[in-house]
């Protein structure tokens, strides 16, 4: 989570208090048992409904990404992806509400299939798909961004 705030330096109190919620170990260890089960939605989904206070769905799909196998699509639905989305992409997913700060399945599905979709047909990784949009959304928009070296 740390770079999610980049050198604003509450990442890590952040995570204590996200951490210190009753049920949080309970939710991530069945989040991240879906996840590597190839079921990232249904780890969404769970996550959803088993909200863990400052977990926001952009983290969230990064947990999820990072527990699910590499050939199965569990992208990152973060805000810098809903600006390129929005720009790019969007009558892609017309009739879907982009926005990485609201709980959202139809959204996250909706991303997840068109990241493999777009991957099979690039014959590559879902996650060289979202890298390479992220890398293009960085670039777009988030000039001021610590991100890209400059």
């Amino acid at each position: 989570m740390v770079w999610g705030y980049s050198d604003r330096g509450y990442g890590a109190f952040r995570v204590s208090t996200m951490l210190d919620v009753e049920h949080a170990e309970r939710t991530l260890l069945q989040v991240s048992k879906l996840a590597n089960e190839s079921s990232p939605k249904e780890a969404y989904a769970f996550l959803k409904e088993n909200r863990i206070y400052n977990l926001g769905p952009s983290y969230g799909t990064k947990f999820i990404a990072f527990n699910t196998p590499r050939i199965v699509s569990a992208p990152i639905l973060d805000s810098l992806i809903v600006l390129w989305l929005k720009e790019f992409a969007k009558d892609d997913f017309a009739g879907v509400s982009l926005s990485s700060t609201s709980w959202n399945f139809k959204t996250y599905s909706a991303y997840c299939d068109w990241v493999g979709l777009h991957a099979e047909a690039a014959a590559c990784f879902p996650d060289e798909v979202e890298l390479i949009l992220f890398r293009m959304a960085e670039k777009r928009f988030a000039k001021a961004s610590g991100w890209s070296g400059k």
